[in-house]
């Protein structure tokens, strides 16, 4: 920033207070936690049961007696991730100088 700033801010275009501000909040999804093939064969699960465990149904495992349930196989969930967007105004000038005020 030049030393003589002061001297030049007069020189500048007043801005007018923007009225209107919009904040969006965007929410992304759930990411479901990960399949362990490795644990899953471990609790005697094969073939189609493991499907159904990740629709989050129950299942008996190899043996006919152990029920394996969905979190017994698969990961914690993944939470939502936020996203903030701000819509400010923006001062535009033409070629007569003279301003338009327009969101951006």
């Amino acid at each position: 920033m030049p030393l003589d700033w002061h001297l030049h801010r007069s020189a500048l275009p007043r801005c007018p207070r923007a009225t209107t501000v919009a904040a969006y909040v965007g929410l992304g999804p759930v990411v479901r936690g990960k399949f362990d093939a490795k644990r899953a064969t471990e609790l005697g699960i094969f073939g189609p049961a493991r499907a159904l465990l990740t629709k989050g149904q129950s299942v008996l495992a190899k043996d006919g007696v152990t029920q394996v349930t969905p979190d017994m196989c698969i990961g914690p969930d993944t939470p939502a991730s936020v996203r903030n967007v701000l819509r400010c105004c923006l001062l535009l000038f033409t070629d007569d100088t003279q301003p338009i005020i327009r969101l951006s």
